[in-house]
Protein backbone atom coordinates (compact mmCIF):
# COMPACT_ATOMS: atom_id res chain seq x y z
CA UNK A 1 0.00 0.00 0.00
CA UNK A 2 2.76 2.43 1.00
CA UNK A 3 4.79 1.50 -2.07
CA UNK A 4 1.80 2.14 -4.36
CA UNK A 5 1.16 5.52 -2.73
CA UNK A 6 4.84 6.46 -3.08
CA UNK A 7 4.80 5.49 -6.74
CA UNK A 8 1.65 7.56 -7.37
CA UNK A 9 3.14 10.58 -5.60
CA UNK A 10 6.33 10.29 -7.64
CA UNK A 11 4.34 10.23 -10.89
CA UNK A 12 2.39 13.33 -9.85
CA UNK A 13 5.59 15.20 -9.00
CA UNK A 14 7.10 14.22 -12.34
CA UNK A 15 4.00 15.44 -14.19
CA UNK A 16 4.03 18.76 -12.35
CA UNK A 17 7.74 19.20 -13.02
CA UNK A 18 7.24 18.34 -16.68
CA UNK A 19 4.41 20.86 -17.02
CA UNK A 20 6.50 23.55 -15.34
CA UNK A 21 9.42 22.93 -17.68
CA UNK A 22 7.15 23.03 -20.72
CA UNK A 23 5.76 26.35 -19.54
CA UNK A 24 9.29 27.66 -18.99
CA UNK A 25 10.29 26.67 -22.52
CA UNK A 26 7.24 28.36 -24.04
CA UNK A 27 7.91 31.52 -22.03
CA UNK A 28 11.57 31.50 -23.07
CA UNK A 29 10.65 31.17 -26.74
CA UNK A 30 8.17 34.06 -26.50
CA UNK A 31 10.73 36.28 -24.76
CA UNK A 32 13.36 35.32 -27.32
CA UNK A 33 11.11 36.34 -30.20
CA UNK A 34 10.29 39.66 -28.52
CA UNK A 35 13.92 40.45 -27.72
CA UNK A 36 15.12 39.54 -31.21
CA UNK A 37 12.43 41.74 -32.79
CA UNK A 38 13.56 44.68 -30.65
CA UNK A 39 17.20 44.02 -31.50
CA UNK A 40 16.44 44.01 -35.23
CA UNK A 41 14.34 47.17 -35.12
CA UNK A 42 16.48 49.36 -32.85
CA UNK A 43 19.53 51.17 -34.23
CA UNK A 44 22.53 52.50 -32.32
CA UNK A 45 23.95 55.65 -33.91
CA UNK A 46 27.54 56.63 -33.26
CA UNK A 47 27.52 60.41 -32.82
CA UNK A 48 29.88 62.11 -35.26
CA UNK A 49 30.84 58.94 -37.12
CA UNK A 50 34.46 57.81 -36.78
CA UNK A 51 35.48 61.11 -35.22
CA UNK A 52 33.11 60.63 -32.32
CA UNK A 53 32.13 63.26 -29.75
CA UNK A 54 34.81 65.95 -29.77
CA UNK A 55 35.41 69.63 -30.34
CA UNK A 56 34.40 70.56 -33.92
CA UNK A 57 37.15 71.57 -36.31
CA UNK A 58 37.52 74.99 -37.92
CA UNK A 59 36.91 73.51 -41.36
CA UNK A 60 33.94 75.46 -42.81
CA UNK A 61 32.97 72.42 -44.91
CA UNK A 62 32.72 70.15 -41.89
CA UNK A 63 29.29 69.06 -40.73
CA UNK A 64 28.04 70.30 -37.38
CA UNK A 65 26.50 67.79 -35.01
CA UNK A 66 23.02 69.10 -35.78
CA UNK A 67 23.64 68.73 -39.51
CA UNK A 68 24.73 65.16 -38.81
CA UNK A 69 21.51 64.57 -36.87
CA UNK A 70 19.40 65.92 -39.74
CA UNK A 71 20.87 63.24 -42.01
CA UNK A 72 19.45 60.49 -39.78
CA UNK A 73 16.01 59.27 -38.77
CA UNK A 74 15.69 58.60 -35.04
CA UNK A 75 12.81 56.66 -33.52
CA UNK A 76 11.81 55.35 -30.12
CA UNK A 77 14.07 52.43 -29.15
CA UNK A 78 17.10 53.78 -31.03
CA UNK A 79 20.16 54.94 -29.11
CA UNK A 80 23.10 57.33 -29.39
CA UNK A 81 26.67 56.20 -28.75
CA UNK A 82 28.99 58.97 -27.54
CA UNK A 83 32.67 58.02 -27.84
CA UNK A 84 35.12 60.55 -26.37
CA UNK A 85 38.20 60.97 -24.19
CA UNK A 86 36.92 60.84 -20.59
CA UNK A 87 39.85 62.93 -19.35
CA UNK A 88 39.09 65.75 -21.79
CA UNK A 89 35.33 65.82 -22.26
CA UNK A 90 31.87 65.00 -20.90
CA UNK A 91 28.36 64.54 -22.28
CA UNK A 92 25.36 66.21 -20.68
CA UNK A 93 21.69 65.63 -21.40
CA UNK A 94 20.06 69.03 -20.77
CA UNK A 95 16.85 70.94 -21.39
CA UNK A 96 16.31 73.44 -24.18
CA UNK A 97 17.22 76.52 -22.12
CA UNK A 98 20.49 75.04 -20.88
CA UNK A 99 21.26 73.89 -24.41
CA UNK A 100 20.81 77.40 -25.78
CA UNK A 101 22.90 79.02 -23.04
CA UNK A 102 25.49 76.21 -22.76
CA UNK A 103 24.67 75.96 -19.07
CA UNK A 104 26.55 73.01 -17.53
CA UNK A 105 25.40 73.68 -13.95
CA UNK A 106 22.04 71.86 -14.01
CA UNK A 107 22.17 68.86 -16.39
CA UNK A 108 19.49 66.19 -16.46
CA UNK A 109 22.14 63.46 -16.73
CA UNK A 110 25.94 63.62 -16.97
CA UNK A 111 28.05 60.95 -18.70
CA UNK A 112 31.80 60.70 -18.17
CA UNK A 113 32.87 57.11 -18.91
CA UNK A 114 34.15 57.80 -22.44
CA UNK A 115 31.71 55.41 -24.14
CA UNK A 116 28.19 56.47 -23.21
CA UNK A 117 24.96 55.12 -24.69
CA UNK A 118 21.68 57.04 -24.46
CA UNK A 119 18.48 55.17 -25.44
CA UNK A 120 15.38 57.04 -26.59
CA UNK A 121 12.37 55.90 -24.58
CA UNK A 122 9.94 58.51 -25.92
CA UNK A 123 9.44 60.80 -28.87
CA UNK A 124 10.32 64.48 -29.01
CA UNK A 125 13.49 66.62 -28.95
CA UNK A 126 16.57 65.64 -26.95
CA UNK A 127 19.38 68.11 -26.19
CA UNK A 128 23.02 67.26 -25.52
CA UNK A 129 26.02 69.49 -24.83
CA UNK A 130 29.66 69.07 -23.92
CA UNK A 131 30.30 69.12 -20.19
CA UNK A 132 33.01 71.70 -20.87
CA UNK A 133 31.26 75.01 -21.45
CA UNK A 134 33.99 76.37 -23.75
CA UNK A 135 33.50 73.36 -26.03
CA UNK A 136 29.74 73.86 -26.04
CA UNK A 137 30.20 77.50 -27.02
CA UNK A 138 32.28 76.23 -29.95
CA UNK A 139 29.30 74.16 -31.15
CA UNK A 140 29.96 70.82 -29.46
CA UNK A 141 26.24 70.39 -28.92
CA UNK A 142 23.48 68.30 -30.45
CA UNK A 143 19.70 68.31 -30.88
CA UNK A 144 17.99 65.07 -31.87
CA UNK A 145 14.28 64.89 -32.75
CA UNK A 146 12.88 61.41 -32.14
CA UNK A 147 9.82 60.11 -33.98
CA UNK A 148 7.14 58.11 -32.20
CA UNK A 149 7.65 54.57 -33.56
CA UNK A 150 9.23 52.48 -36.30
CA UNK A 151 6.05 51.38 -38.09
CA UNK A 152 5.53 54.60 -40.01
CA UNK A 153 1.86 53.75 -40.55
CA UNK A 154 0.53 56.73 -38.67
CA UNK A 155 2.78 59.19 -40.49
CA UNK A 156 1.78 58.06 -43.98
CA UNK A 157 -1.69 59.51 -43.56
CA UNK A 158 -0.45 62.81 -42.17
CA UNK A 159 2.06 63.21 -45.00
CA UNK A 160 -0.37 62.20 -47.74
CA UNK A 161 -1.36 65.04 -50.08
CA UNK A 162 -4.36 65.23 -52.34
CA UNK A 163 -3.87 65.84 -56.03
CA UNK A 164 -7.15 67.69 -56.51
CA UNK A 165 -7.53 70.88 -54.53
CA UNK A 166 -10.93 72.60 -54.38
CA UNK A 167 -11.25 75.69 -56.54
CA UNK A 168 -11.72 78.93 -54.60
CA UNK A 169 -15.26 80.21 -54.33
CA UNK A 170 -16.08 83.35 -56.35
CA UNK A 171 -15.78 86.54 -54.40
CA UNK A 172 -18.96 88.29 -53.41
CA UNK A 173 -18.77 92.03 -52.99
CA UNK A 174 -21.84 91.96 -50.78
CA UNK A 175 -20.45 89.26 -48.52
CA UNK A 176 -20.05 90.26 -44.91
CA UNK A 177 -16.48 90.75 -43.65
CA UNK A 178 -14.96 87.84 -41.75
CA UNK A 179 -15.35 87.89 -37.98
CA UNK A 180 -12.40 89.09 -35.90
CA UNK A 181 -9.62 86.53 -35.50
CA UNK A 182 -10.20 84.88 -38.90
CA UNK A 183 -8.24 85.38 -42.11
CA UNK A 184 -10.09 86.00 -45.36
CA UNK A 185 -8.71 84.01 -48.29
CA UNK A 186 -8.92 85.93 -51.57
CA UNK A 187 -8.86 83.68 -54.69
CA UNK A 188 -6.31 84.32 -57.39
CA UNK A 189 -7.53 86.15 -60.53
CA UNK A 190 -8.48 84.12 -63.59
CA UNK A 191 -5.50 82.99 -65.63
CA UNK A 192 -3.13 83.00 -62.68
CA UNK A 193 -2.31 79.97 -60.56
CA UNK A 194 -1.99 80.48 -56.88
CA UNK A 195 1.31 79.12 -55.53
CA UNK A 196 0.90 75.74 -53.99
CA UNK A 197 2.07 75.44 -50.43
CA UNK A 198 4.20 72.47 -49.47
CA UNK A 199 2.37 69.70 -47.62
CA UNK A 200 2.69 69.80 -43.87
CA UNK A 201 4.86 67.31 -41.99
CA UNK A 202 6.88 66.62 -45.14
CA UNK A 203 10.66 66.45 -44.85
CA UNK A 204 12.74 66.92 -48.00
CA UNK A 205 16.17 65.37 -47.83
CA UNK A 206 18.76 66.23 -50.44
CA UNK A 207 20.96 63.21 -51.20
CA UNK A 208 24.24 65.09 -50.97
CA UNK A 209 27.45 63.52 -49.86
CA UNK A 210 28.81 64.51 -46.46
CA UNK A 211 31.63 67.06 -46.48
CA UNK A 212 34.92 66.50 -44.74
CA UNK A 213 34.92 66.59 -40.95
CA UNK A 214 31.95 64.82 -39.47
CA UNK A 215 31.23 61.79 -41.59
CA UNK A 216 28.13 60.21 -43.00
CA UNK A 217 25.85 58.50 -40.47
CA UNK A 218 27.30 55.28 -39.16
CA UNK A 219 25.81 52.63 -36.98
CA UNK A 220 27.84 51.30 -34.10
CA UNK A 221 28.49 47.58 -34.06
CA UNK A 222 29.21 47.44 -30.31
CA UNK A 223 27.11 44.87 -28.40
CA UNK A 224 23.94 46.35 -26.91
CA UNK A 225 22.04 45.26 -23.77
CA UNK A 226 19.30 43.92 -26.04
CA UNK A 227 21.71 41.48 -27.70
CA UNK A 228 22.97 40.35 -24.29
CA UNK A 229 19.40 39.73 -23.12
CA UNK A 230 18.75 37.76 -26.30
CA UNK A 231 21.73 35.54 -25.51
CA UNK A 232 20.55 34.93 -21.92
CA UNK A 233 17.04 33.98 -23.07
CA UNK A 234 18.49 31.60 -25.68
CA UNK A 235 20.60 29.85 -23.02
CA UNK A 236 17.54 29.58 -20.75
CA UNK A 237 15.48 27.97 -23.50
CA UNK A 238 18.25 25.47 -24.28
CA UNK A 239 18.71 24.49 -20.62
CA UNK A 240 14.96 24.09 -20.14
CA UNK A 241 14.66 21.88 -23.20
CA UNK A 242 17.61 19.74 -22.05
CA UNK A 243 16.03 19.21 -18.62
CA UNK A 244 12.75 18.25 -20.26
CA UNK A 245 14.48 15.58 -22.33
CA UNK A 246 16.06 14.09 -19.20
CA UNK A 247 12.66 13.59 -17.54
Amino acid sequence: MAKSFSRSLELQINNVTKNLMQGLIVLSVVLLVMVQKTAVDAIEFKVGGEKGWSLPTDNPKALTYNEWAEMNRFQVGDSLSFVYQPDNDLVMHVNNVDYTNCNTATPIVTYSDGNSVFTFNQSGPFHFISGIRENCLKNEKLIVVVMSDRSGDHSSNSNQTTSDSPSPAPSDSSASPPPPGEIEIVPAPDGMESPSSPPTNTIVISPTSAPAGLESPQYSSSPSPVKFASFIVSVGAFVGFSVLLDL
